[in-house]
């Protein structure tokens, strides 16, 4: 190859990397405003010992949740020396931080209760403060 090929084939792969970043960046903006809006699926993760509860997400569908979260079941449950009862729920919502909660009880907004929904915005506070998320379904 003469320097000439050389030329426009590393022109070709420079432009690939930046169709591949701007896709990347794109793919990430769309999952945070789907998260935003409260339309993104996730997983609520419980574990009795220790008492952990994590949220594994966002996904764009549900399809896209439950064809990630056994492969994150499995990594959770190799993780801890003694068997560990998990419980999970799907739901779509707008999560924040904290994604991982090492407390026995978090205090996300009942599906059932209209008014806290109404009442609170797209983010529900619990009594102490801290910041949870607002469950749309």
């Amino acid at each position: 190859m003469g320097n000439v090929e050389l030329h426009y084939l590393a022109a070709a792969f420079g432009f690939i990397d930046l169709l591949l970043l701007f896709s990347y960046f794109a793919w990430e903006a769309l999952i945070d405003l789907v998260n935003s809006l409260g339309l993104a699926w996730w997983s609520k993760v419980e574990t009795n010992t220790p008492k952990v509860t994590y949220m594994f997400g966002p996904f764009l569908t549900r399809k896209g949740l439950e064809s990630s979260l056994p492969t994150f079941l499995n990594d959770l449950s190799n993780e801890f020396d003694i068997p560990a009862s998990i419980t999970h729920k799907e739901l779509r919502a707008c999560v924040i931080e904290p994604l991982t909660s090492e407390k026995s009880l978090l205090s996300y907004p009942s599906l059932e209760d209209e008014e806290l929904e109404e009442s609170q915005g797209p983010i529900a506070e619990s009594s102490s403060g801290e910041t949870k998320a607002k469950i749309f379904l």
